[in-house]
């Protein structure tokens, strides 16, 4: 396709692009990936080269679940602060 930049093997973040997939019905191009987590997915070209899409959505659930853990990390700190006796 004359014009198109061929972005087959990039890798943008955890992506690498594997290769054309198709054009939407705007005529986007959409791209065959692998995530490094191993999972499949197709991204628009845009949202690669913009950083807009970084995974799968597995960078998502990690970013989750150590908010997730931190928070309850604080909780239990805070808890333990006022459930000790007060030093005399």
């Amino acid at each position: 396709m004359p014009g198109m930049e061929d972005l087959t093997g990039r890798v943008f973040d955890r992506l690498t692009v594997v290769g054309l997939e198709h054009r939407d019905n705007k005529g986007r191009l959409q791209w065959y990936c692998i995530c490094k987590c191993g999972k499949v997915t197709i991204v628009r070209s845009n949202s690669l080269k913009h950083k807009k899409t970084k995974s799968c959505g597995c960078l998502r659930n990690e970013l989750a679940a150590v908010r997730l853990r931190e928070r309850h990390l604080k909780k239990r700190e805070d808890k333990k602060q006022t459930a000790s006796p007060p030093s005399a």
